[in-house]
């Protein structure tokens, strides 16, 4: 009878193991996947700046060019 406990504990210590192995290597998974999504999400987040200061400047030159424009018209006008 005792042999049967002995291996019983065996068989008991050896799942507990091979539980503890599957959970470690699906959290390590879950946590490469998570990294994964916030690589992605921090690219997205860098192209939208790149985009926004893009814009940013191209609304600049535009207001700029605008002002000129007005300028110059004011100074049409005084002639006229």
């Amino acid at each position: 009878m005792s042999s049967y406990s002995s291996i019983k504990r065996q068989e008991i210590h050896k799942n507990r193991n091979k539980n503890f192995h599957f959970k470690k290597y699906f959290e390590t998974q879950n946590l490469a996947i998570q990294n994964d999504e916030l690589q992605a999400h921090l690219r997205n987040e860098k192209n939208l700046r790149f985009l926004i200061n893009e814009w940013s400047i191209k609304f600049s030159q535009e207001a700029e060019e605008l002002k000129v424009s007005k300028e110059k018209l004011e100074e049409h006008i005084r002639r006229l």
